[in-house]
């Protein structure tokens, strides 16, 4: 490449880098000028909305109330019993799911789209527990663990115990 060529091709990126920084200069006036506007119409405050409150770190209820913009409840957080209840409700609004936590339990209960138990897991008295339902929610498989060791039970349509197989 000689000198010549060389020259040309500094004074073509030259002419870029002008070209760019104008676009620059001109875009930043512009959101300048943006600013400027709103701020003069008044849409661009820094003062808090009129209805706002500061924030706090911490917030106390007994009850929360999770609902849409139809007024129908989908959950629901509050006590229960000594202690702590998570309600989640299906579409229908009936209980779908539970996560429940006292001084004695804790349990997450699954209930089907009829609102029916069909399986709960717990620990009571310090004994876990899995408890599987049929749909009308007679119990028909659990498993615990006790003292003695695990225990589990099967039951047939009528509740009574199923031999394992």
């Amino acid at each position: 490449m000689t000198t010549e060529e060389r020259l040309e091709k500094l004074e073509r990126e030259l002419s870029r880098a002008r070209t760019r920084f104008r676009v620059l200069v001109v875009g930043a006036g512009l959101c300048l000028a943006s600013l400027a506007a709103v701020y003069a119409y008044g849409q661009f405050t820094l003062k808090p909305h009129p209805g706002a409150t500061e924030v706090s770190e911490e917030l106390r209820a007994k009850n929360f109330v999770l609902e849409d913009g139809n007024g129908r409840v989908h959950a629901t957080l509050g006590m229960f019993e000594g202690g702590a209840m998570l309600r989640l409700n299906a579409e229908n609004g009936d209980v779908g799911a539970t996560l429940y936590l006292n001084d004695e339990r804790a349990g997450l209960t699954l209930n089907d789209k009829n609102g029916k138990h069909r399986a709960v897991l717990a620990v009571t008295q310090n004994i876990p527990i899995l408890c599987l339902y049929d749909e009308k929610g007679e119990p028909r498989a659990s498993l615990a663990v006790i003292k003695d060791g695990p225990r589990l039970n099967l039951r047939d349509a009528k509740g009574q115990l199923m031999p394992i197989r």
